[in-house]
């Protein structure tokens, strides 16, 4: 908050020094940011995270979210949240963006062998380029269009998740208390540090992933699939890796002959 007040006064001491009102702009002060990186699932705790949503999708478990110890929302499980759930660690766009996400944003790439979605965002955060999912995602969208079609949706203009809501914040919102629900049900609302869990975890899982188990990633090529920078993951998105993580990389050789 403190950053985006000093950048607003800073362009109209700016204006005010281009008009010629200023003969200069004064000096402005360095306001630090504490680096608050979100929590994420390891593979065990995503793998019980998928398969109770799974579980819960096919029984239609209805399940309650709480206030105060009193039920003020019924919560009804279905394969479009656990389909969301699958889609969101298999691609690397922001939670924010996958809620506006319309079919017209997402096409089939295919080069030699690899398949993956071309997903370009609409109004995203920071960078307007096309970001490649991973091979997983592609039956899961799949999935998407056959079931909204049956429904009369499926088309150009139909949103991605929860096409039949066209207010995307509460689309969002009904995303949210179930994730949140989920969380609770499979002890997993917090990591081993007390640090909070929340759908943005996803997005972090999703790149630690490929971090850990894509072999020897290219950091500059993973940040601009995710439409961030190299800087932005060292900073939040991968701050919880440690060495042991990397061990067989950080033991390998390569001996020149």
């Amino acid at each position: 908050t403190r950053n985006k007040h000093v950048s607003v006064i800073r362009k109209v001491l700016k204006h005010a020094s281009d008009s010629g009102i200023l003969k200069s702009l004064p000096a402005f002060p360095a306001i630090g940011q504490d680096a608050n990186p979100r929590s994420w699932f390891d593979r065990n705790e995503y793998r019980k995270l998928r398969q109770t949503a799974q579980s819960f999708a096919k029984q239609g478990y209805v399940g309650h979210a709480f206030v105060k110890g009193k039920s003020v929302r019924r919560l009804v499980y279905s394969d479009e949240f656990f389909d969301f759930l699958i889609f969101s660690v298999n691609v690397f766009v922001r939670i924010s963006d996958i809620k506006l996400l319309q079919n017209k944003h997402i096409k089939l790439i295919k080069s030699g062998d690899n398949v993956g979605l071309g997903i370009r965002p609409p109004e995203s955060k920071t960078i307007d380029r096309t970001s490649i999912s991973m091979r997983a995602a592609v039956p899961v969208y799949e999935r998407l269009l056959d079931r909204h079609k049956k429904l009369g949706l499926g088309g150009p203009d139909d949103y991605v998740f929860y096409p039949e809501y066209k207010n995307r914040s509460y689309a969002l919102n009904v995303i949210r208390r179930l994730f949140d629900h989920l969380l609770h049900k499979t002890n997993l609302k917090t990591d081993a540090n007390g640090i909070a869990r929340t759908l943005y975890s996803l997005r972090h899982s999703a790149l630690m992933f490929r971090f850990l188990f894509g072999g020897n990633v290219d950091l500059r090529a993973l940040a601009h699939n995710a439409l961030t920078s190299v800087a932005m993951l060292e900073k939040f998105y991968l701050a919880h890796v440690k060495s042991e993580m990397k061990i067989k990389e950080l033991q390998r050789f390569v001996w020149e002959k």
